[in-house]
């Protein structure tokens, strides 16, 4: 007999189930580290994680918690890990990249185990294959970016508030503080995932029998007081952060778009959530998921509506059975709050709702794959069962042709773009790059070699410093320096590359600039002032030379173009060229 008092055909059935299943996880994560390493080095590295690494690579601890502090948007938890690792393993690009690899891969076992133990171990097992393949979890665990951390930290998190609800204890209780706090050093996003704990709590909170609603508010009071006194020394920095960082709001450009945007916007969170950016998959993607968006809703407000809080009368030792009332309020409600509190916040400061809506992805693949179990088992073969069997497939074609296409797409072409430069420039060349949050990038791959100002900045710039952006590009002065150094590098026969994004290159008529000042959109004045630059230069210069754009597949985050502006193609200065003002 085995300590659990089972012998001979049960428990050899049994052991091969465990087998099976540990088989089925390894697997499992085999193809969640596949297809990350597959999106995570397809191409260089792009704007944002240059910086990231900028910052990282910082001369001390100090300077690297004091930049954050003033000059980012984000806690040091991160970047404090990465520090760590690339001081133990090396600071190469590739071997950067096998950490959020690592994290992004831990969430298969992780969601099985909060599966199994809230639900069952069929729940924990679709929850860990839909989480292998999850475009959101896959894109946002393939980058140098605090991204994947985040829906490791918030399952485990609410995980923890579940048991912590359900049972009590102090070993619930400071996992659930360790972990929230964790999160919340992460990344400021995750206020809303506490924020929506405390929407969940409160619409359970009334239905709990009188002894445990004691309990579970002193034990709740305890842990929320506890994460209060951890995040006290960041506080100040948020404050300060949502002051002076951050990105500028969602622009509506009028009333109807504001109703469109207010009509679909929730529709269209839940599918960011499971598919991230699907746009490149097609249409027919988009529409496939927000019928599946409209199906399993009703489905979990169904569920949600059936689902007594407290079940009377199941077994104390029975874990699915008691905590499952309790998870599938909190994996419903938290999600939802939280994104009605991203879409709002967007409205003062855009919370690039794809990316930070992709930490609640555990949370709804756990709720979605109970719900396929519940219809399963309620409903056999029947109506039920198929219906559950549909919205499965449909989400895993969904999400496999989803992440195709984050394989088969680059990150990034700044790196070949920095190349061909390299490769042609002369050592008399002037380089203009515009905007300065490309300079992270390009200057990881393109050394110090020629003269480059990294507009506004009068030369080449290191971290970008994203507080108070908006001030430095409707700044008129460095427009005025830099036609002063385009007419000098002109009389002096120098070549000009201009390097800026494709999304910049477009037209800002006189409607876009006094919406970009009165909703101080910094994205559009600055793709005005790259039309600034480029009319200015081709006064100068002429047409420009744009053999080094490089061709191919179109990037997901970064296209910069390079053009190249040469007196041979503007001829003989003219006679009182004017100077720059």
């Amino acid at each position: 007999m085995n300590s659990q008092g089972v012998s001979g055909p049960e428990a050899g059935g049994k052991t091969w189930q465990r087998r099976l299943i540990s088989g089925l996880l390894l697997f499992l994560c085999a193809v969640a580290a596949v297809v990350r390493a597959a999106v995570g080095y397809n191409g260089g590295i792009w704007a944002d994680e240059g910086f990231f690494l900028l910052v990282v690579g910082s001369p001390s601890w100090r300077a690297m918690v004091d930049f954050l502090r003033f000059h980012e948007s984000h806690p040091p938890l991160f970047y404090a890990l990465m520090r760590v690792w690339r001081h133990v393993f090396g600071t190469g690009d590739a071997v950067a990249l096998i950490l959020p690899l690592i994290i992004g891969v831990a969430i298969v076992p992780v969601i099985f185990f909060c599966g199994s133990r809230l639900f069952s171990w069929r729940v924990g097992l679709i929850a860990a294959a839909l989480s292998a393949i999850s475009p959101s979890l896959v894109e946002h665990s393939s980058q140098l970016r605090p991204y994947g951390l985040l829906p490791l930290l918030t399952l485990v998190s609410c995980y923890a508030l579940i048991v912590t609800i359900a049972r009590g204890g102090v070993r619930y209780g400071l996992a659930y503080v360790v972990s929230t706090a964790l999160l919340l050093y992460t990344h400021n996003w995750s206020w809303l995932v506490v924020l929506g704990q405390v929407a969940a709590v409160a619409s359970l909170f009334a239905q709990l029998p009188t002894i445990q609603r004691s309990r579970v508010a002193r034990d709740l009071i305890l842990c929320w007081t506890a994460v209060g006194i951890a995040y006290l020394p960041w506080l100040t920095t948020l404050l300060y952060q949502a002051q002076h960082a951050g990105h500028p709001p969602i622009f509506v450009d009028g009333w109807v778009k504001g109703a469109e945007l207010a009509m679909f916007a929730i529709p269209s969170a839940f599918v960011m959530v499971l598919f991230g950016g699907i746009s490149a998959a097609g249409s027919g993607v988009w529409l496939a998921a927000s019928a599946f968006v409209l199906a399993a809703g009703a489905f979990l407000w169904a569920t949600l509506s059936a689902v007594a809080v407290h079940q009377r009368g199941n077994s104390r030792d029975s874990l699915s059975s008691e905590y499952s009332s309790i998870a599938i309020r909190i994996l419903i409600v938290v999600p939802a709050a939280a994104i009605i509190g991203a879409i709002a916040l967007s409205w003062r400061t855009n919370l690039l709702i794809p990316r930070c809506l992709a930490m609640l992805t555990p949370l709804v693949l756990l709720i979605i794959a109970q719900w396929f179990e519940k219809q399963r088992l309620s409903s056999r073969m029947g109506a039920g069962a198929a219906l559950g069997v549909t919205v499965l497939a449909g989400v895993v074609v969904v999400s496999i042709v989803s992440v195709v296409s984050l394989m088969n797409t680059p990150r990034s072409n700044v790196r070949e773009v920095a190349s061909a430069i390299a490769r042609k420039d002369r050592p008399s060349d002037m380089v203009i790059l515009v905007p300065e949050w490309y300079a992270a990038s390009f200057n990881h791959y393109f050394p110090p070699s020629v003269e480059q100002i990294d507009y506004p900045h009068a030369g080449r710039s290191g971290a970008v410093d994203f507080a108070d952006v908006y001030k430095r590009v409707a700044d008129p002065a460095p427009v005025v320096f830099l036609r002063g150094r385009i007419d000098e590098a002109r009389r002096q026969g120098k070549r000009v590359w201009l390097v800026t994004g494709r999304s910049y290159v477009r037209s800002i008529d006189a409607r876009d600039f006094a919406a970009a000042t009165r909703y101080r959109q910094s994205p559009m004045l600055s793709a005005m002032r790259v039309g600034q630059i480029q009319h200015y230069l081709q006064s100068r210069y002429g047409a420009p030379d744009t053999s080094s754009f490089i061709g191919g597949r179109k990037p997901r985050y970064d296209e910069i173009l390079a053009y190249l502006y040469s007196p041979v193609a503007a001829g003989p200065i003219p006679a009182g060229l004017p100077a720059g003002r």
